[in-house]
């Protein structure tokens, strides 16, 4: 199962490498550093395999699989966006040309995504962390 998952993160990476960083505003240096970091978020969980064994919880601090969890969160937000924004730049490009290649243009657009993306992922595992208040209820 892992390497199945290893597999599906990678082909997810290869996604994002072609459709978010390469198109990105930058020199090649900043691109593969994020490309790096990207690859990094997506295969962390292989990552910890290969060094803890499998079982991270016991292992790794609980800030450090606080960022690991928002990583990957930000890993598949970001594939299932531009999914979502190339199909329907597709799907636009077809009746008209000009409007579809202006929702596939990359640039400050995906700067944007990118930001969103980040707060989003952050957000969501920010909430699967708290920790609910206590309700008092008396049973009379």
């Amino acid at each position: 199962m892992g390497l199945v998952l290893a597999l599906f993160t990678g082909v997810i990476w290869l996604y994002l490498v072609w459709r978010f960083v390469y198109p990105l505003p930058g020199g090649r240096w900043l691109k593969g550093v994020l490309a790096l970091c990207l690859l990094l978020a997506a295969e962390y969980r292989l990552l910890v395999r290969l060094i803890c064994g499998g079982v991270p919880s016991q292992v790794l601090p609980r800030d450090v699989l606080i960022v690991l969890a928002w990583a990957f969160g930000t890993v598949l937000l970001l594939a299932l966006l531009l999914l979502i924004r190339d199909v329907l730049g597709v799907l636009i490009f077809i009746v008209r040309r000009a409007a579809g290649r202006a929702v596939l243009a990359g640039g400050r657009r995906l700067v944007v995504i990118g930001l969103l993306v980040t707060m989003l992922a952050g957000w969501g595992v920010w909430q699967a962390v708290k920790v609910p208040a206590v309700k008092t209820v008396d049973i009379h």
